[in-house]
């Protein structure tokens, strides 16, 4: 339909698809990236453990969870009022109610496993040495970086790369508001549901400028229907449409 994004984003390993479609990795090398970290947390014991997702009350802060999630790791700024937690189970189940009883809503996060924590550091070293061979270069279109702060610049985004995505937190908060800073702007989901819309408008919910959030497909709508309602708004908001 020829609309082309003046920058790609992607949420923990949605790196990977928005290094992708950048062309920064080869449609070969990002399945190997998806691939080889799914098989390496499937076959890790050590990660066994959960992730949960903490809504904050206004004015309250995530210093108050940090000071009640000891044994867990801040795993995501999802925005300034979403943050996702990560750790052993036994560690969220002896959390979990703490958070409650000070007014935060912990939710459950649908996986098996925790990431972007402490518990993954034994994948690290198994996932750069699965991903040796693997050739990134400098990508055709821009891509703000959610595991490393800033632009990535696409010849360093190899093994080690790769390695810190699964580790570091995702600070997806920090590159939506870099990305919005004093300009209007327009955010579209490409994922089967939108998760991250909501996190966008809360993040930008305060700024001055003009924002628009749009999914590509939506759970129980025909994904016909979903983009080519995106794609009429793009057009109602001045975007050429082929």
């Amino acid at each position: 339909w020829g609309i082309v994004p003046d920058a790609l984003m992607g949420h923990s390993l949605g790196e990977a698809t928005a290094c992708g479609l950048a062309g920064i990795l080869s449609v070969r090398d990002t399945l190997r990236v998806v691939g080889e970290r799914a098989c390496i947390l499937r076959d890790a014991a050590l990660v066994r453990g959960g992730m949960i997702a903490v809504t904050l009350p206004s004015g309250r802060t995530s210093s108050g969870v940090m000071q009640l999630s000891n044994g867990l790791d801040l795993a995501a700024y999802n925005s300034p009022n979403a943050l996702v937690l990560s750790g052993s189970t036994e560690a969220i189940r002896r959390i979990e109610p703490l958070l409650r009883a000070e007014g935060f809503n912990p939710q459950d996060v649908n996986v098996t496993y925790a990431s972007h924590c402490a518990q993954v550091d034994p994948c690290l070293s198994p996932l750069r040495k699965r991903l040796e061979g693997i050739t990134p270069r400098v990508g055709e279109l821009p891509v703000r970086g959610t595991s490393r702060e800033g632009w990535l610049e696409g010849v360093t985004c190899g093994p080690e790369f790769w390695a810190q995505n699964l580790r570091n937190p995702v600070q997806f908060r920090q590159a939506v508001e870099a990305l919005a800073v004093d300009r209007d702007a327009v955010f579209v989901e490409l994922s089967p549901h939108p998760l991250l819309l909501d996190c966008i408008a809360q993040t930008l919910k305060f700024g001055t400028t003009k924002v628009m959030t749009l999914p590509s497909c939506r759970r129980g709508e025909h994904e016909q229907r979903s983009m080519r309602n995106s794609l009429a708004e793009l057009y109602r908001a001045g975007f050429a449409v082929e």
